[in-house]
């Protein structure tokens, strides 16, 4: 926690728990932008036991909307993203972003949406904003009308939506270490999750629910990804 002065931060931590015995994996959830460098992407990117996934609130692109939520510009920590998947193209990379924030002009939710467009993300979860009574922003003027909010996290959504399509396709064909879910009785497949955040179908033969598995991933065009065991 950020009352414990960790050696190395975050990466400093998740180094030294990759040093531990075992055979298991890591999972980053949601990493503010600031603690996204070089050390934590080399983690990510090189590190058997940290599952090739990033997942990173930057709630928005925009400087003037930023420091209305009251967080540092993210320029920084973009290029970082971009230049890490650059490094592991296969990697899951995912984003959360808040549309509708009060002042936000149509021009800096374009900017937004463009922005993200052009990122290499994996996935998206876009929200709407919405007020928390006793939040600073409930308080803010200029609050943006509900139908342009949810227009603006329907287009977030679509971005979002073509993203996540692109690279299961970018999958297809590849061997991918998963681990599977508990099968339930009445049905003869299972889920799992892939290292690099892909939700797929099993068959359940020989299943071995939560422990790690190999399996080569197919587009099913009907069941979406699914995974053969090696």
């Amino acid at each position: 926690g950020s009352d414990v002065a960790e050696p190395g931060g975050l990466a400093g931590l998740v180094e030294r728990l990759t040093g531990l015995a075992g055979d298991f994996r890591i999972r980053l959830g949601s990493v503010e932008p600031w603690e996204v460098n070089e050390d934590l992407i080399a983690l990510v990117t090189g590190n058997d036991k940290v599952c090739p996934h990033l997942h990173v609130p930057l709630q928005h692109t925009e400087d003037r909307i930023l420091k209305m939520m009251r967080r540092p510009p993210i320029g920084e920590t973009m290029e970082l993203l971009r230049s890490m998947k650059s490094v592991k193209p296969e990697m899951a990379l995912g984003v959360d972003v808040i549309a509708g924030f009060p002042g936000e002009t149509a021009d800096e939710f374009n900017r937004l949406a463009d922005k993200i467009e052009g990122l290499p993300i994996t996935y998206l979860h876009p929200f709407g904003f919405s007020a928390r009574p006793g939040t600073p922003a409930a308080k803010m003027p200029d609050r943006t009308a509900h139908d342009i909010v949810r227009a603006r996290v329907s287009r977030l959504t679509g971005i979002g939506e073509r993203k996540r399509a692109e690279f299961a396709e970018m999958q297809s064909g590849r061997i991918l270490r998963v681990i599977p879910d508990r099968p339930r009785p009445d049905r003869n497949w299972t889920t799992a999750v892939s290292d690099n955040y892909i939700k797929l179908r099993m068959n359940v033969h020989g299943v071995q629910a939560g422990c790690l598995q190999w399996v080569k991933m197919k587009q099913d065009p009907i069941a979406g990804p699914v995974g053969i065991r090696i």
